[in-house]
């Protein structure tokens, strides 16, 4: 537990905190001399069957000291928890005693577990710190009482003090006024279940139990109930503990969307596109977007690293064949070119989960294909085909997801057949030069297209 305005750090390396555990620590072999509370205080204490609670002051005094001309901090605030009469003070004597038997002494203990030990060892039912930091000319003053047998905050109250005004003592009483009243008030009942049961229950952030279960908390306060279980969504509700009353909530789950395992995702595409250049040049001046097109399949499988799969169909014109050469051919316009494409490829993609880009480079199996229309009185060869040849193929592109498992892939695909073999002739085949320059020109394509899938 931190004190509020500064941290921990602060609290033990730095002048600013007055601490005051109103619990007698474990014996030490220290004497106590800072607070001065080995002196007895003539303070008023009611009947001992009007007490409700033991508990002790404990007299250290550290960070900013409060100028109190005739009695410490401590001294005060040990007074005033006796005038409230609801409280059996652990004596000055018992706390002296008991901290000539502890070696060495926690000067420092602001925690709550720190606290609780100090308070069991004097068998407390609380313990309560006292803090101090001075802000410009005035002082912030912190009483916290800490509950020994539950180990956490019962309640925690702040006040202003400015020694212009010289009313520390009013000021120490109202704030502790306050605290009394939290640690009297009747307690209340609250009855919790949950949907799905054996859900954990969080009250004000700390766990308490498994529902259904009963409890009973100080009445007239706010709690915030909280219910978690594996596989569903936290339902927080704030609950107002009425004091002698029962009240009765519950709390239903509702479950958690499973997240898909990237790992193990596939997307299956369809394809569609068009020839971004003519089929016998790379990317230069003389790309086109015309007269041809481009249909295929894409699989891909995994999310970040993915294996993809594919085919596609590829069908354009060869334009920078000299026209001399198809002319005396006897082709009556450009040749066209076809081929028919199996890829398999490894695929990088970096991104979020709507946007993603991608680069990948794999293997390719094709067959190429040479078509020319020739004079109607012509009986030269029409078309020649290759085998299945091999190649090799790069990717990249952009990804987006367009709703749920709906995505979009806008990507360009470059293939070059690296065969020396020509097999779309036989061995020793004497053909036209027609085919030795359109098959020699159609060794490399590139493909600007659209895809649209669905992720699995």
């Amino acid at each position: 537990m931190v004190f509020k305005g500064f941290g921990l750090s602060r609290l033990l390396y730095h002048p600013l905190i007055l601490v005051l555990a109103v619990a007698v620590l474990p014996a030490t072999g220290y004497r106590l001399q800072a607070a001065g509370l080995n002196n007895k205080l003539e303070v008023p204490v009611e009947d001992d069957s009007s007490l409700l609670f033991d508990l002790a002051v404990f007299p250290y005094q550290i960070g900013d000291q409060i100028p109190t001309p005739e009695r410490t901090l401590p001294e005060i605030v040990y007074s005033q928890l006796a005038i409230s009469g609801h409280f059996n003070l652990v004596s000055a004597e018992e706390v002296a005693a008991a901290l000539d038997e502890q070696i060495p002494l926690d000067t420092t203990c602001f925690e709550i577990d720190c606290l609780a030990e100090y308070g069991e060892k004097l068998q407390a039912d609380y313990v309560a710190a006292i803090g101090a930091q001075q802000v410009r000319e005035k002082y912030s003053i912190e009483i916290r009482i800490i509950d020994v047998l539950k180990q956490r905050m019962e309640a925690l109250e702040i006040g202003e003090y400015n020694p212009e005004a010289n009313q520390l003592e009013t000021t120490i009483s109202r704030i502790i006024a306050k605290v009394v009243e939290k640690l009297i008030q009747p307690m209340g009942m609250l009855s919790i279940e949950t949907i799905p049961e054996q859900s954990r229950i969080d009250i004000d952030g700390q766990a308490v139990g498994i529902a259904p279960l009963e409890l009973e908390l100080p009445g007239g306060t706010s709690y915030q109930i909280s219910a978690v279980r594996l596989g569903y969504n936290e339902t927080q509700k704030m609950v107002y503990v009425e004091p002698k009353d029962t009240i009765q909530i519950l709390l239903k789950l509702s479950l958690a969307p499973k997240k898909m395992k990237k790992s193990a995702s596939v997307r299956l595409f369809a394809c569609g596109g068009l020839p971004f250049n003519q089929s016998s040049s790379t990317i230069d001046s003389r790309i086109t977007l015309d007269g041809g097109n481009s249909y295929g399949l894409a699989l891909t499988v995994g999310e970040i690293w993915r294996l993809g799969f594919g085919a596609y169909t590829y069908t354009n014109y060869i334009h920078d064949i000299s026209t001399e050469i198809w002319q005396q051919y006897g082709a009556t316009e450009e040749p066209r070119t076809e081929a028919r494409v199996y890829y398999s490829s490894f695929i990088h993609a970096r991104g979020n989960d709507h946007v993603q880009v991608f680069i990948g480079a794999g293997l390719v199996a094709l067959r190429q294909g040479i078509e020319v229309t020739l004079l109607q009185q012509s009986e030269k060869e029409r078309k020649r085909t290759s085998q299945i040849e091999v190649g090799w193929l790069l990717e990249a592109g952009l990804e987006v997801q367009l709703y749920h498992n709906i995505f979009s892939q806008f990507e360009m695909i470059y293939a070059q057949n690296f065969s020396t073999t020509d097999t779309w002739k036989k061995p020793d085949e004497i053909v036209d030069p027609f085919w030795d320059e359109a098959f020699n020109a159609f060794r490399y394509f590139t493909v600007l297209r659209i895809n649209v899938g669905y992720r699995f």
